[in-house]
């Protein structure tokens, strides 16, 4: 599994998630994104992941500091 990235507003980045079964879901979120140059990463997961993810405060979901809220140095 490969995650989906694409954009290049240095500003701001919109994140998420998709599983296997979502995946075509994700490329068609992912392509309305790119028709506005909206600049997105999308984390491929497995469903095991997910459910764990799930689990999370959102600031660990995504891997970032608790005290921060930007992504290589993007707001979220």
């Amino acid at each position: 599994m490969t995650d989906i990235i694409g954009g290049t507003n240095d500003s701001y980045v919109v994140i998420g998630f998709f599983t296997p079964d979502y995946r075509p879901l994700a490329a068609r979120l992912a392509d309305d994104l790119s028709k506005f140059d909206i600049p997105h990463h999308l984390y491929a997961t497995t469903a095991a992941e997910w459910h764990a993810a799930t689990l999370l405060k959102p600031a660990r979901e995504v891997g970032l500091p608790r005290k921060d809220n930007r992504q290589h140095g993007r707001r979220l």
